[in-house]
């Protein structure tokens, strides 16, 4: 919900308050989604709808199999966003939105009933015009890191992990307590901690959408979504082991009403490849239901 929602909405607001309209890829976008669904069907709707146990758990085989089948997809769209079809998920560049604006514009002047020969130059002599301009604008690719570099950048992501997830065990007391004193339930802790925990996808999503760059701003919202159930359900069905009690993971009638609507707006904003701030807002909108709904349920 933070992150399909939050961290994707308002990376639709900024870019499109400063550049009105953005270009993403429909492929990546689409198939990063399509993972997450399965992901949240198969490890927290399902659990509601099972009847090996009572109430909205899993049993342990399913527990166990579940663990599997979340690896195994998160593994696979690693892979293919990384190595098999990287393309798909680099932004995309000026010139590129200027060759298909071109061919549009194209197509609108021939069937006008101007001579196409003559549209096709029109559109040829604006390309050119603008290929230097796009040229000069396109960045420069980044260097591959060093074994070096990878390793300590390694070190370091686990330093800041930890770090986090300690100032995340420090401030929930604190928290708490004052969540109590407000009279707003329990739950709410949970939000904040969520909302701190994915506060710097959040700032790195904003800062790529105000360059132009929607489809990184994605790639981290989306992304944050997968790493958050592909990685936590292995390790909970692993951790089962030693721990006893019931594990609860099925989601309740509330939340399995806000992830079908949220399926349903990510499938349309995600449909086009191009993205406007009635889209972000709506998503925000989203959002704020669901904070509200966790202090006011």
């Amino acid at each position: 919900m933070i992150t399909c929602n939050g961290i994707l909405g308002l990376s639709l607001v900024v870019g499109s308050l400063r550049h009105r309209t953005q270009n993403f890829r429909v492929h990546a976008s689409g198939s990063a989604l399509a993972v997450m669904v399965a992901l949240v069907t198969l490890s927290l709707v399902l659990p509601t709808f099972t009847t090996s146990t009572p109430g909205p758990t899993f049993s342990g085989t399913q527990l166990a199999f579940a663990g599997v089948v979340s690896l195994v997809m998160y593994g696979v769209f690693v892979f293919v966003q990384t190595v098999r079809h990287r393309d798909y998920f680099l932004p995309v560049e000026p010139s590129q939105a200027v060759v298909g604006t071109a061919g549009a514009n194209e197509s609108e002047t021939a069937a006008g009933g101007e001579p196409k020969a003559a549209a096709s130059d029109e559109v040829g002599a604006a390309v050119e015009g603008d290929e230097g301009k796009d040229v000069e604008e396109e960045e420069t690719p980044a260097a591959a890191p060093s074994g070096k570099v990878a390793l300590s950048s390694l070190g370091l992501l686990f330093l800041c992990l930890v770090a986090v997830v300690g100032l995340a065990k420090t401030v929930s007391p604190k928290l708490e307590s004052a969540v109590e004193s407000a009279g707003a339930p329990l739950a709410v802790v949970g939000v904040i901690i969520a909302l701190l925990v994915l506060l710097p996808e959040t700032v790195a999503a904003v800062r790529a959408a105000l360059r132009n760059r929607l489809q990184n701003s994605l790639n981290l919202a989306l992304g944050s979504a997968l790493a958050s159930i592909g990685l936590t359900i292995p390790a909970i069905a692993v951790a089962s082991i030693w721990l006893s009690g019931p594990l609860v993971l099925g989601l309740g009638g509330k939340e399995l009403v806000l992830f079908a609507l949220i399926v349903v707006i990510s499938m349309l904003t995600l449909a086009t490849g191009r993205a406007t701030l009635l889209q972000g807002v709506v998503h925000l909108m989203v959002f704020c239901s669901f904070v509200f709904l966790a202090v006011s349920p």
